[in-house]
């Protein structure tokens, strides 16, 4: 049986034995899993609306990923791989186990210039409020680790002190890249030649 707790910005995947304790001591709401276990043929192996799964234990051992839309996929944890073959052999799940984490997915945030497109080093991103980082020396992107919806991208730099604001929304688990354009209007220039 496969349960689901949301923990911080991961979802975390549980197995427990329905025989041997049907409701698992888990941290947080916990909920029957609502995701599938991707095999190693890309067969799909769905649990129904308690969370059992078919297979028993082997149906972990021979998973791929353990997937879920609006999450990122994730291989089983060895620890996971371990117990399904201790109960392959002797027949008994041992308690609670977790099985994966799943990571919210990622969006890469990088601040351009609005004339030809150049990659900005020192922009400061933060998505809904939350700071993310900084772009590095190359304007290299900023990975943010965003949740499935609508979300306000920011990216302020010493060239724009106000930054700008852009809507993104984000609709898989997909890896997907923004560009925050910096408008040349919204630039300010500082004369540094001697009087």
């Amino acid at each position: 049986q496969l349960w689901q707790v949301e923990a911080g910005k991961e979802l975390v995947v549980y197995c427990s034995s329905p025989r041997s304790n049907p409701r698992p001591a888990v941290p947080g709401e916990y909920e029957p899993f609502r995701g599938f276990l991707e095999g190693q043929s890309k067969a799909e192996l769905r649990p129904d609306s308690q969370g059992l799964v078919r297979g028993g234990p082997a149906a972990i051992g021979d998973a791929r990923a353990v997937v879920c839309h609006g999450w990122r996929s994730s291989p089983p944890s060895a620890s996971a791989r371990e117990a399904a073959q201790a109960a392959a052999k002797d027949g008994r799940w041992a308690g609670v186990v977790e099985v994966a984490r799943l990571a919210y997915p990622n969006v890469r945030v990088a601040l351009v210039s609005g004339c030809c497109g150049a990659r900005l080093p020192g922009a400061r991103v933060a998505a809904d409020g939350e700071a993310f980082g900084v772009s590095g020396p190359g304007g290299e992107a900023v990975v943010c680790g965003l949740r499935v919806g609508d979300h306000v991208i920011e990216a302020a730099h010493t060239l724009c002190r106000e930054g700008m604001k852009v809507p993104l929304s984000v609709r898989s688990a997909a890896t997907c890249s923004v560009k925050v354009k910096l408008s040349a209007k919204r630039l300010r220039f500082v004369c540094v030649a001697a009087p």
